[in-house]
């Protein structure tokens, strides 16, 4: 059986961590722990983690065209 991830509406601009983490196809955890590292760009209140929709595909978008 297939795990789902959580539903990521296409109207939100302002992403949770689990939905940012959908988008670029990693686990949580792992977008938590190497965000910083990655340069995922990206804001923290307090323990929550939100990502912007347009500036988490214009990031993907850029970091492709760096390789």
């Amino acid at each position: 059986m297939e795990r789902k991830g959580p539903e990521i509406s296409e109207e939100n601009d302002v992403l949770t961590l689990g939905e940012a983490a959908a988008i670029l196809r990693v686990h949580p955890v792992t977008l938590r722990k190497r965000a910083v590292a990655w340069g995922v760009p990206h804001r923290r209140l307090g323990a929550e983690w939100r990502f912007s929709r347009k500036v988490l595909t214009a990031w993907i978008q850029n970091a492709g065209s760096a390789e």
